[in-house]
């Protein structure tokens, strides 16, 4: 149960830096504001592919994998310390 906890966590982290670097990237090369880069357009960029949208899924699924393996493994150690 750990191993496969400590992928979900690995796969939640991974997309949470690459959100994160994404947002970096529109902030630093683009200078947009974050609710620009989730909301606004992409017209005038070299990729137009609705990327706002696609951030907030994947910033929502990197979420929720974080805290349910969180979830998990804090659930996992009250059993055995009840054990």
């Amino acid at each position: 149960m750990n191993l496969a906890a400590l992928l979900l966590m690995a796969i939640g982290l991974v997309t949470i830096v690459w959100v994160g670097n994404l947002f970096w990237c529109d902030i630093t090369f683009w200078g947009k504001d974050v609710a620009l880069i989730l909301f606004g357009s992409r017209t005038g960029e070299d990729i137009s592919l609705g990327i706002g949208m696609k951030v907030i899924h994947y910033l929502l699924m990197g979420a929720a994998l974080l805290f349910s393996v969180s979830f998990m493994l804090i659930r996992s150690r009250r059993i055995r310390v009840m054990k």
